[in-house]
């Protein structure tokens, strides 16, 4: 997602603030979106995402949002796949301002 330069060109051109989540990003390819952002004029928060579905506790670190918003020099929030609202709440708690979270509508799925 966040390699799809093209994509994020266009979008930061409409002049509407982003949201872009970082889950499968390296840190590299964040930069680099960041950088085309940034030489576009684009407002945006970065979202730390793990992309498992759903994503254990122990492999969530939170403590890499704040990295977010220093590449970034720009708020960050966290996009969540796990079961139940404490990892999102123990975001807010460590500096998220947008929370996204995924849920499915029947809960005899994974």
């Amino acid at each position: 997602y966040l390699t799809n330069h093209s994509l994020i060109k266009e979008v930061a051109l409409t002049g509407r603030p982003l949201i872009l989540s970082t889950g499968m990003s390296t840190e590299n390819e964040i930069k680099q979106a960041v950088n085309l952002l940034n030489n576009n004029g684009a407002q945006y928060i970065l979202l730390h995402c793990n992309s498992t579905y759903p994503t254990p506790a122990k492999d969530v670190q939170l403590g890499f949002m704040p990295n977010l918003g220093e590449i970034g020099q720009c708020l960050f929030g966290y996009s969540g796949h796990e079961r139940g609202i404490h990892i999102p709440i123990a975001a807010v708690a460590k500096g998220a301002k947008v929370i996204e979270k995924h849920f499915t509508i029947d809960k005899s799925m994974e």
